[in-house]
């Protein structure tokens, strides 16, 4: 906090100024004269203003600069966000933060307490968040956390939430409390607070890392009798009003300047005459070009799936041919006859029984698959090629012949 000293030690100078030029003012014989120190006065005097509100402004930006915009938003390392950090509270302790935002308060009397415990009986301290580790301007791992509080509601709900004061206003109090004796010292102090709370809170709405997770807090935090207000309250009234608060709109500029450019680009056009022209013809539906695209010729296949009907007037070596033709697949047609059971007599007469018997022999050209042995025969092929590096791509002969004589010896 230099830059404060600084400033109250320039405001300081600046009085000493004025209260000489008053002491000239009144040894002054000449008016001409009177009117010139008046002049120069009030020059002094608005740059005293000046001073004081620039006051205001370096205490927000210090704050934001070497405090929030650390805090809130991750820095570029393995940092978490405030939001993260919160959440891993919530799995820790089994709770809900109203919402994601740290609230500062700014009150106008500029006293902060130690703890708000001190200020509200509705509040109760509860574990710190997760610290963080900054080496920052010389200093190693310099630790940074954050409090959490409970807030007790008239319903008797917690209400969880992260609470604390701008720190500046505490410095700024004590500074304002050494220097200043004079009875416009108020006066001044609203000035520098209402500077400092316009700026900070300009800044973290230019910031999209604080912009929505820092809620600035400025109130009375004293009644006409002097006492001081229960902050609780205060807090409390504040999450009302933002759980009330609608969501930003959403911005349709965009949005509409496009639909303007879709309504000047149909809008029937004008010739030179003024007459207006043809409306343009309707776009034409485009086409995929995967259905453009010509249908591919199938390969021709190994086994003729369809073959051809023999016709009733076709050769002898046509038929054979179509018989011995191998990329017909065929099933195992049977052979059937028809057994008739034959009966011998006395006068060795054969007489023909009226039963008649089905005979059907099926001739198979190959051995039946079974899938069990097929399945056992891999295995034992896995359990054989296990151990031995085979280039799947060259195999010696001799190698081949080898594993096939020790599965069929198996």
């Amino acid at each position: 906090m230099a830059a404060s000293h600084h400033f109250v030690s320039e405001l300081e100078k600046l009085k000493t100024e004025v209260i000489e030029l008053l002491l000239r003012i009144q040894e002054a014989p000449q008016k001409p004269e009177v009117d010139q120190l008046n002049m120069k006065i009030e020059s002094l005097l608005e740059l005293l203003r000046e001073l004081q509100s620039d006051l205001g402004v370096g205490l927000a930006y210090m704050y934001f600069c070497g405090y929030l915009k650390l805090i809130i938003p991750k820095t570029g390392t393995s940092e978490k966000h405030l939001k993260e950090l919160m959440q891993d509270y919530e799995d820790q302790h089994k709770i809900k933060f109203e919402f994601y935002k740290m609230f500062v308060l700014i009150p106008k009397s500029l006293y902060c307490a130690t703890s708000l415990e001190e200020v509200s009986s509705r509040i109760e301290k509860c574990v710190s968040l997760d610290e963080k580790r900054i080496t920052r301007a010389g200093v190693q791992d310099r630790i940074y956390k954050n409090s959490v509080y409970k807030i007790v509601s008239d319903e008797s709900v917690y209400k969880y939430a992260i609470v604390e004061y701008a720190t500046p206003l505490n410095t700024f109090r004590e500074i304002f409390n050494y220097y200043e004796q004079d009875s416009g010292k108020h006066e001044k102090k609203d000035r520098v607070l209402s500077r400092f709370y316009s700026t900070l809170q300009k800044v973290l709405q230019e910031d999209e890392g604080c912009r929505d997770y820092c809620e600035l807090v400025l109130y009375e935090d004293k009644d006409e009798n002097g006492d001081f207000s229960d902050v609780g309250d205060i807090i409390l009234e504040r999450m009302q009003n933002l759980q009330q608060t609608p969501p930003p709109a959403m911005e349709l500029e965009d949005t509409m300047a496009s639909l303007q450019i879709n309504d000047l680009e149909n809008a029937p056009s004008t010739n030179e005459s003024g007459e207006a022209s043809a409306p343009p013809e309707p776009p034409q539906r485009r086409r995929s070009a995967r259905l453009m695209a010509c249908p591919e010729t199938p390969e021709k296949r190994r086994v003729l799936t369809k073959p051809t009907k023999i016709p009733k007037d076709s050769s002898l070596s046509s038929i054979e041919n179509y018989y011995l033709d191998k990329r017909v697949k065929r099933l195992n047609l049977p052979l059937e006859t028809i057994y008739e059971e034959v009966r011998h007599y006395r006068n060795d007469e054969v007489h023909m029984s009226s039963k008649k018997f089905l005979r059907a022999i099926n001739f198979t050209t190959a051995a039946v698959k079974n899938k069990s042995k097929i399945r056992k025969r891999k295995a034992k092929v896995k359990h054989l090629m296990a151990h031995a590096r085979v280039n799947n791509k060259k195999i010696a002969m001799k190698f081949l012949f080898e594993k096939l004589a020790e599965i069929k010896d198996e």
